[in-house]
């Protein structure tokens, strides 16, 4: 599997791989995959939301993939599981919910494509067991 460039010419529903000189494609099978660019006034990419609760806009972390709503980078929640610190500390000290923080590991685990990931695998947070830990503020 490897991934491809999808445009929608004129008003055709039909979906093309333009990196593949316009190779038609199964509509059915890219349908979940395909997430549209928003575009400014000034014709440049202005938004573009790769994944549910991820968001990427030049305006917002110089474009840095971000949890949706916020301007906390997908990598800073990365490196924080990395370093040991568990999904419900993080999402307190950093005011979001679980699934946002699910959202942003399931994303930098995903846009590895391949290599190995620095995530693990998301934790289900369980009841009662908390930690108190010091995070560093952002």
């Amino acid at each position: 599997m490897g991934a491809g460039f999808f445009a929608r010419l004129d008003t055709s529903e039909e979906w093309v791989d333009v990196g593949m000189g316009g190779q038609g494609s199964f509509p059915e099978m890219i349908k979940e995959l395909i997430r549209p660019i928003k575009y400014g006034p000034d014709l440049h990419a202005a938004q573009w939301r790769p994944a549910k609760r991820i968001l990427l806009d030049p305006s917002i972390q110089a474009g840095a993939p971000c949890i949706e709503g916020t301007r906390v980078p997908t990598r800073v929640v990365a490196d924080l599981k990395q370093a040991g610190e568990h999904i419900k500390d993080i999402a307190d000290h950093m005011r979001l919910k679980t699934a946002e923080v699910n959202a942003a590991l399931q994303y930098e685990t995903r846009s590895f494509l391949g290599q190995k990931s620095p995530v693990g695998k998301p934790e289900v947070p369980k009841p009662g067991i908390l930690q108190s830990v010091g995070l560093p503020v952002i």
